[in-house]
């Protein structure tokens, strides 16, 4: 990234992958940018708005832990930084077209995507 104080967004986006956060959280990281002229130039320089790039590290964060099938699916959203379990189904159905549980089968021990 040639911009540096959007690899320092992405760069905060990805460490708190495991908290609830939010556009707001992001420009107060960096501190010293409007949300305004964050937004404008994140879409610019990556293709797609701040809480997309955040619902992305979260789901990809629940990735990675639905591969431990004896975690419950509410713990995984609270650590994968959703509000609740039923929030983080629609965002991981929205992002990967199925709900997290069909993830874990797929994806799970003894299968294909191990």
């Amino acid at each position: 990234m040639d911009d540096p104080e959007i690899a320092a967004a992405l760069q905060f986006i990805d460490s708190s992958a495991e908290r609830n956060i939010g556009v707001e959280d992001v420009v107060e990281h960096l501190g010293y940018m409007s949300r305004r002229s964050l937004e404008r130039r994140f879409r610019e320089r990556v293709g797609r708005g701040i809480s997309e790039c955040i619902r992305e590290a979260h789901v990809t964060r629940a990735k990675n832990l639905l591969r431990a099938p004896a975690l419950p699916l509410k713990q995984v959203a609270a650590l994968s930084g959703f509000r609740d379990q039923q929030w983080f189904t629609k965002a991981f159905r929205a992002s990967t077209g199925m709900t997290p549980g069909q993830y874990r089968k797929l994806t799970g021990p003894g299968t294909h995507g191990e």
